[in-house]
């Protein structure tokens, strides 16, 4: 996310998703303060990943998501 948006674009994706009756994951990535990530997962976000997160975050994020988990 940019310019501190992710708590208005996010929640607002996944609403749009699920009106359109799907119930796609949806995974956060970028500068995201500590204190905003349990307001992400209250709106249904999957995961956040921060800057410099691995390849294998990346992966281990998307297969949860796909299994319905949603990441701490």
């Amino acid at each position: 996310m940019h310019n501190g948006a992710h708590l208005t674009l996010a929640p607002a994706v996944v609403d749009s998703l699920r009106a359109a009756g799907l119930d796609t994951p949806v995974i956060v990535g970028g500068i995201v303060p500590p204190a905003d990530i349990p307001l992400l997962k209250a709106a249904g976000i999957a995961a956040v990943l921060g800057p410099g997160a691995s390849n294998e975050e990346v992966v281990e994020a998307v297969r949860a998501a796909a299994a319905g988990v949603v990441q701490a």
